[in-house]
């Protein structure tokens, strides 16, 4: 059977300009020359790369380009530049790219393809961990996310199987999950089939419990929302804390106990709870920077704590889970407090999020007995998926059981020592606005929404203080969507351009004259942009852009696109939206944001682009993103 080879893109030196195919020379008329965007790039490609052309004549570069693939194994984005190897090209194999524009020639551009030979066998790994230490336990009832991989390098195309062990895996994604009933010791054992390979070893795994001794479960709640959001079950919050923001309130919280309703947003059952975010460019006065939070009447100790759960997917805000208790204090001896956190984003990047335990808390300068734990999701926490979030907390001291344990989906993530609280506490669900720009990046949106399924807290027999007590007063209410769709997440902030300030759209950036017109639309004349980036979205997310625009003069056009962003590096661009009429049409582009690299960067944004060309004025009328479910 042969093996199938992988390989990597192979980078030059760095050089003082981007590398060109050739000398362009005139023929007639005037010149253009093709470039890979970026600095000290090699003319090399690997099988499934991608690079990103762009043509300058001189160093002014040049827009209405047309590229093809004149020969070779590839394929490009005709009007966007952007050029993909074939997954199956052969080392030496040479493509040559060309580029036309009316008055221009230009000279094809000649790229090899590189493969490097794999130096080591295939081997089944820890799914997104394998650069990291082997992963050789599994605890009862966890789940594991396992892949095959070569050079480091993922694999598609695998079958997977339990060959013994008690366990279950799905064959095509590789998850295992470790029955709950799996005794210390046992060991499975878990085989990878690909028509590509023979020679993938199995991969063994011991079953470790994550405790010592197995909790006692004295109760178990759980809510689904399908009776809505009670108010003798939960508080609508309708509070402050930090500064710089407008708190959490009831006006941002909304549920709907609608079955149907609720199914079509891909929840497993009951209802669904809606709460809402309100970024800087929230158009509700003296409402921008204000969450939304629920808060259980009841209160809980140790414990299993799950939510399932849509996180708000725009930066500048914290979503989150958490425990929460303050009986006050200031030293060791008095101090009474409880809390326990699930948080993202971190470091202003969507790809961190974090755990956090304490034990005694009375002010960062006053005593604070706590720890974090940062872990990373490199495909981001915002998604748009379901993701069932989780922590369990023990005191058991008496059989070496006193820590605090975070999931992600079943999967053990982490855990923390010495920092477990003691006392009960309320269980906390929502989103704010922490001042700190640095810790959650900015809110350069105006609504966004956290989606919750369901809750689910399984009480455990170990010891705990009385701290916070069930209350048996209800809580605010929220507001019931009844049977209306539940309001979705739209990226593109004054997506109507419906709002000015300064001569400025909110939320916008532009070039050239940009004015609102008499029906609150954007009017571009010629040669202008309008921009607006959209942070934390990465390789693989899937997106609709839908605009209603037209040409109100000129024989021009109106271009729409969307860069694939690394801060303020463009790695590349989708295909182009065309209106060229005078008549106002709804187009929309279908794009997913593909897996592009520049050196060490990466997709980390998108930013939508309207554009006209030389003697052409157009209109917006809007401009809106919705990510595909």
């Amino acid at each position: 059977m042969r093996t199938k080879k992988l390989c990597a893109l192979l980078i030059a030196a760095v050089l003082a300009l981007p590398v060109t195919a050739c000398e362009a020379t005139t023929v007639s008329g005037r010149t253009m020359e093709l470039r890979i965007q970026g600095e000290g790039v090699s003319a090399v490609i690997a099988p499934g790369e991608s690079v990103q052309f762009e043509a300058y004549e001189g160093n002014t570069g040049l827009s209405g380009v047309t590229f093809s693939v004149v020969s070779g194994p590839a394929g490009i984005n005709a009007s966007g530049g952007l050029l993909t190897c074939n997954t199956d090209a052969q080392d030496g194999a040479a493509i040559k790219v060309g580029a036309a524009l009316a008055g221009y020639t230009c000279e094809d551009f000649t790229l090899t393809v590189a493969v490097t030979p794999p130096i080591e066998a295939p081997v089944i790994a820890y799914a997104g961990h394998q650069d990291k230490e082997a992963v050789d336990t599994v605890a009862p009832g966890t789940s594991l996310p396992l892949g095959i991989y070569l050079n480091k390098q993922a694999v598609s195309g695998a079958a997977f199987s339990v060959v013994s062990g008690p366990a279950t895996i799905d064959a095509a994604t590789g998850r295992l999950t470790c029955k709950a009933d799996a005794q210390e010791g046992e060991v499975i054992k878990v085989r990878a089939v690909h028509e590509a390979y023979d020679d993938i070893a199995d991969y063994t795994l011991t079953v470790e419990p994550v405790w010592n001794k197995k909790p006692r479960i004295v109760k178990t709640f759980f809510d689904d929302f399908s009776a809505g959001l009670r108010p003798a079950v939960w508080d609508a919050c309708n509070q402050s804390w930090g500064v710089g923001n407008n708190g959490v309130r009831p006006y941002n919280t909304f549920y709907s106990s609608d079955a149907a309703v609720a199914a079509a947003e891909g929840v497993d059952s009951g209802g669904i709870l809606v709460l809402r975010s309100q970024g800087d460019l929230s158009p509700e006065a003296n409402r921008n920077r204000s969450g939304s939070a629920i808060i259980s009447r009841e209160a809980f100790g140790p414990g299993l704590y799950e939510v399932r759960t849509k996180v708000v997917p725009r930066m500048g805000q914290c979503s989150a889970m958490w425990t929460y208790w303050n009986g006050g204090g200031n030293t060791v001896e008095t101090n009474k407090y409880s809390e326990i956190d699930i948080e993202m984003p971190m470091a202003a990047n969507y790809t961190k999020w974090s755990g956090t335990t304490y034990k005694r808390f009375a002010g960062w300068d006053v005593l604070a007995e706590r720890a974090t734990y940062e872990q990373s999701k490199p495909d981001g926490a915002n998604d748009g998926q379901w993701h069932t979030w989780a922590f369990e907390w023990r005191t058991d001291d008496a059989n070496g059981d006193n820590k605090v344990v975070w999931y992600l989906d079943g999967e053990k993530m982490f855990e923390i020592l010495n920092y477990t609280p003691e006392y009960t506490a309320t269980f906390w669900i929502g989103n704010w606005f922490p001042e700190d720009r640095g810790w959650v990046g900015v809110a350069d949106f105006d609504y966004a929404y956290m989606y919750v399924d369901w809750v689910r807290i399984t009480g455990y027999s170990d010891p705990v203080k009385p701290g916070a007590i069930s209350l048996a007063t209800p809580g605010n209410v929220g507001n019931d969507l009844g049977n209306n769709p539940i309001p979705q997440n739209q990226y593109i902030a004054n997506s109507r351009f419906e709002r000015v300030s300064g001569g400025n759209f909110v939320g916008w950036d532009k070039t050239g004259t940009v004015m609102q017109g008499s029906g609150k639309s954007a009017v571009l004349n010629e040669n202008s942009t309008l921009k607006q980036t959209v942070n934390a979205q990465f390789s693989g997310y899937s997106f609709d852009l839908s605009v209603n625009a037209n040409v109100t003069s000129g024989s021009g056009k109106l271009k729409l696109y969307v860069q694939y962003m690394s801060g303020t590096v463009s790695l590349g661009r989708s295909d182009d939206l065309i209106f060229d009429a005078t008549a106002a049409q709804d187009k929309t582009l279908r794009f997913i944001i593909p897996e592009l690299r520049l050196g060490s960067n990466t997709v980390t944004a998108v930013r939508v682009v309207a554009e006209t060309e030389a003697g052409t004025t157009a209109e917006v009328h809007k401009a809106e993103m919705f990510m595909k479910k």
